[in-house]
């Protein structure tokens, strides 16, 4: 049986020329949102406050991976985890094409919050299980996703840090790398195993 009701749902978004909040409540199901341009940006879900997905057209997602690409700074990391998980949802239900996500998502190499990185890279593992026996797609997969962990790994370097969130990041940028085969990284913790098994041999 089908319910009468429908919910209320509050969008609460941002625009590229205004990053001041702005709520609505859409009661209906023809109900809309008049913007002042059609020219711009706008990101729904403010701080990804609101348990909805949010569908952007890939013109959208183009306007603002751009303004990402010049100035990673421009939204929030919660707003940035945002757009990446609704995409991530929407492309695993065929509602969105690949090459639109991993175009967006090229702004992350520049990106240093580890939840948001870690959300990232759980997605990028999870694409990499549904191709890993396509041969011709496994290995550009492998150096695309490299693309991500070897900065901040160029950056906090092999040594482990005593920051907590640092080490948190910089641990999970080398598992990624040694997932998705890495040379130099496999060679460095293949020595670093060995080392350790030889001092614990008596």
């Amino acid at each position: 049986m089908t319910s009468p009701m429908a919910w209320i749902v509050p969008i609460i978004y941002i625009t590229a020329s205004d990053h001041s909040p702005k709520l609505v409540w859409l009661k209906g199901k023809e109900d809309y949102v008049m913007l002042s341009t059609k020219d711009e940006w706008v990101k729904i879900n403010y701080r990804f406050g609101s348990y909805y997905r949010s569908h952007y057209d890939e013109e959208s997602i183009i306007q603002l991976s751009h303004d990402l690409f010049k100035n990673n700074s421009i939204l929030h990391p919660m707003d940035k985890l945002s757009i990446v998980t609704d995409m991530m949802a929407l492309l695993r239900i065929g509602k969105l094409n690949i090459s639109a996500v991993l175009f967006h998502c090229d702004h992350l190499k520049k990106e240093t919050e580890l939840y948001l990185m870690s959300q990232f890279f759980f997605d990028l593992k999870y694409i990499y299980r549904l191709i890993i026996d396509i041969e011709e797609i496994r290995t550009k997969f492998e150096n695309y996703s490299i693309g991500f962990s070897r900065p901040i790994i160029q950056r906090l370097g092999y040594d482990l840090h005593d920051d907590h969130s640092t080490r948190s990041l910089q641990t999970l940028a080398i598992s990624v790398s040694v997932g998705f085969n890495e040379k130099e990284t496999l060679d460095r913790a293949r020595t670093a195993f060995k080392k350790y098994i030889d001092e614990k041999t008596p």
